[in-house]
């Protein structure tokens, strides 16, 4: 078994089909001893069933962020504009190197969580070539669209309609066949096609496509470096009816079209398809236009003072057009290195990706670095820090009583509701903003207490929120322990990590290489045998996080005696059951108070006394010592031996 769990996330760029893994490919790594788990997609080419059927897990959509940190997260393209930091390897297209608008905050994030990106489209053999690609599909579809296009403004006034995929290849070519007869009849002559790139898989895509829709070969022209090597712009462009840009861009070079050179009488040009979507790169050939195009909307007006109308096709994820065959060839090439994944950092074609991104995180601002180093945070844990966040925690508790619990490691904290909470009327964004917003103030509030010498600068710090509702109880102990479980694994893994670096004198890249593999004993051993160092005498603010709830016990009894409050516990032998663990009770309805009452009680959660503790809660002792937090009613608590 090679111990290694890989998880496909789902899509979430609208209208993306494609999958990094096919049923097929999915079989073979998990005939390879790898655990695969696939994220359910409605979007996704394959059905789910199709990945359940050779043995793969299915899980929920959008889980990723809560996998294991070990788990290396597969997917295609970009991630939702978020700011969260990853903790993963990831292995995607984030279209971040190449200076694309936004390339920092894209970039930033991995090392901010300690991650790694793997960019899919810097996966090269040792010859520098792409060990597997999109482009032959990207090429085919693009000219595709290219060709429909042409013959649509020849008949309409209105722009060109959205697409969708397409079942297969000979589906697409019927349409583009269709049309492309009706643009000859309206012009009386076949489109002249000139393709840049037309030696790569993406240029010979495009000429494929269009010998598969009937163009004559003359009528197709193929140019790549020999051709483009005296510099741009070239009138053979503006003299022809569609242009094809098919080149993969690294460097600046001249322009292949633009303004100045489409201001002619003689431009027949009406077409552009850039196929390599490099819209926001400074360094784009095809300086005509500033918008990215989608299915939905594909083309977008190139302003020129004659006719004909000039668009430019600009989607960056063409291949989606036509999913289940560019999936299929993608992931068959890309299948030779996802089964050397075990073994990663020692396999070439990874070892470059990762020296690839390590160089890129390099040239990022210093802005942008981690937040942790700006600050200089010690290493593995900075008690400060930690104060810091469940100091901001308590606030939080404080200023909204409907929380009941807190559970904070690390960066992160996570705030416990009542299901029969009605705060905002249980809007999940009214919620999570206000809970934001809120720790992001006192954080940034309370920040000189904790950190008096080193004063916040700008970019000030923030946080990100998400609402998640748990059916049950139990659900949500079962989360929480996961947390606690969690925080355990990081800390003995962290705690050995930096004790190599700062005793053992070893670097990052050693000290990782030396932990590769073990177990939690393997690290005990280390840092007892190496450096005398018994993990258990750590802190257990580092082992266990930090929990913050309402210590009741010193009640605050209604002045009504025919009402019990949630503030009301009766001591009892330790033999008693509590309610704390009965899903019965804790689901059963509670009992109807008046808003005075319900006023009286919120101010009495108010005043009790909020608790910091770093213990275990895995175990039931916890809950049943304090049901008040899970049940939010009164019972009985067990005395105490």
């Amino acid at each position: 078994m090679s111990g290694i769990t890989l998880h496909l996330r789902s899509e979430c760029k609208a209208l993306e089909h494609r999958s990094a893994l096919t049923p097929t490919t999915t079989k073979a790594l998990l005939d390879a001893g790898y655990t695969v788990h696939i994220e359910r997609s409605p979007e996704r080419i394959f059905d789910d069933a199709e990945f359940e059927a050779v043995g793969a897990t299915l899980v929920p959509e959008n889980t990723w962020r809560e996998a294991p940190a070990d788990h290396i997260i597969l997917g295609l393209k970009e991630l939702p504009e978020e700011d969260f930091p990853l903790k993963h390897v990831h292995i995607q297209f984030a279209h971040c190197y190449k200076n694309q608008g936004g390339w920092e905050s894209v970039l930033s994030r991995f090392p901010r969580g300690n991650g790694t990106l793997l960019d899919l489209e810097f996966l090269v053999d040792e010859r520098g070539r792409r060990v597997a690609a999109y482009g032959f599909h990207a090429g085919f579809a693009g000219a595709a669209l290219a060709l429909e296009n042409w013959a649509w403004q020849l008949t309409h006034s209105e722009p060109f309609p959205g697409v969708t995929a397409y079942p297969n290849e000979t589906a697409l070519i019927a349409d583009v066949k269709k049309a492309v007869a009706e643009g000859a009849a309206k012009t009386g002559s076949q489109p002249r096609i000139l393709v840049i790139g037309a030696l790569g898989r993406c240029g010979s895509g495009a000429v494929e496509l269009c010998r598969r829709a009937g163009i004559p070969e003359d009528n197709i022209v193929k140019w790549d470096m020999a051709e483009t090597a005296k510099g741009g712009p070239f009138k053979e462009i503006i003299e022809s009816d569609i242009f094809v840009n098919c080149i993969y861009l690294n460097s600046k070079i001249p322009s292949f079209v633009d303004y100045e050179s489409l201001d002619t009488a003689d431009r027949k040009l009406s077409v552009i398809c850039d196929v390599s979507a490099d819209t926001t790169n400074p360094n784009n050939p095809v300086p005509v236009y500033t918008v990215a195009t989608t299915f939905d909307k594909p083309t977008v007006p190139v302003e020129v003072k004659q006719e004909p109308k000039l668009s430019v096709i600009s989607i960056d994820h063409l291949p989606s057009l036509l999913p289940r065959e560019a999936s299929e060839a993608f992931g068959n090439d890309l299948l030779p290195s996802l089964l050397e994944l075990k073994d990663w950092k020692n396999v070439p074609v990874w070892q470059r990706a990762e020296k690839l991104f390590q160089d890129k995180v390099a040239t990022l601002p210093k802005e942008y670095l981690q937040f942790s180093d700006k600050y200089e945070f010690k290493k593995p844990n900075d008690r400060r820090a930690l104060d810091l966040m469940n100091a901001a925690a308590e606030r939080v508790l404080v200023e909204l009583p409907d929380v009941l619990v807190a559970y904070g490691i690390s960066d992160e904290y996570s705030f416990v509701l009542h299901r029969s909470c009605t705060l905002f009327e249980r809007r999940s964004s009214k919620l999570v903003t206000t809970i934001v917003s809120m720790f992001s103030a006192y954080y940034v509030h309370l920040w000189p207490s904790f950190f008096p010498s080193s004063p916040l600068t700008f970019p000030l710090p923030g946080f990100d929120g998400r609402a998640v509702q748990y059916p049950s109880v139990q659900n949500l102990r079962d989360y929480m322990s996961w947390r606690q479980v969690d925080c355990h694994i990081n800390n003995l893994y962290n705690t050995t990590f930096w004790t190599l670096i700062q005793q053992g004198g070893m670097d990052a890249k050693a000290a990782e290489a030396e932990l590769a593999g073990t177990l939690a004993a393997d690290k005990n051993e280390i840092l007892f045998s190496r450096f005398g160092m018994n993990y258990n005498n750590e802190p257990d603010i580092y082992k266990k996080g930090s929990i913050v709830f309402r210590d009741v016990r010193c009640p605050h009894i209604s002045e009504s005696f025919s009402m019990l409050t949630s503030f009301q516990y009766e001591l009892v032998e330790a033999a008693t059951s509590s309610p704390a663990l009965n899903e019965e009770a804790l689901t059963a309805p509670e009992m109807a108070l008046s808003k005075t009452q319900a006023e009286k009680e919120r101010k009495a959660r108010q005043k009790a006394k909020i608790v910091i503790q770093h213990v275990d809660f895995i175990k039931d002792d916890f809950w049943e010592q304090r049901p008040w937090i899970l049940s939010n009613r009164p019972g009985k608590i067990k005395r105490e031996p």
